[in-house]
C-alpha cells in the first residue's frame, strides 16, 4: 500500500484556507477529467466511463482522507 505524508507549513495560511484550496485542486481535476470523458464518448459512443470512473473515486478517496487530516488537526491543535 502506497502511504502519503501531507505536511502543511506555517506560512500565514490558516488551516481552513489550505484545505479549501486544496479541496478545490481536487475537484477540479475531477471536473476535468469528466469533460476528458464527455469529449472522448463525443467522438465514439461506445466507450465507457470505466477508467475515468476508477480516476475519480480514487480523487474522492483522497480527498476525504485530506478532510479527516484536517479535521484530526483541527481537533488536536484547536
Amino acid at each position: 500500500m502506497q502511504s502519503n505524508k501531507f505536511t502543511i507549513e506555517e506560512c500565514g495560511i490558516q488551516n481552513h484556507e489550505s484545505k479549501e484550496m486544496i479541496i478545490k485542486m481536487i475537484n477540479n481535476q475531477i471536473n476535468t477529467y469528466k469533460l476528458e470523458y464527455l469529449s472522448q464518448w463525443e467522438r465514439d459512443h461506445s466507450i465507457t466511463p470505466d477508467s475515468i470512473n476508477k480516476k475519480i473515486e480514487a480523487l474522492r478517496l483522497k480527498k476525504k482522507e485530506i478532510e479527516s487530516f484536517f479535521h484530526e488537526s483541527n481537533r488536536v491543535n484547536p
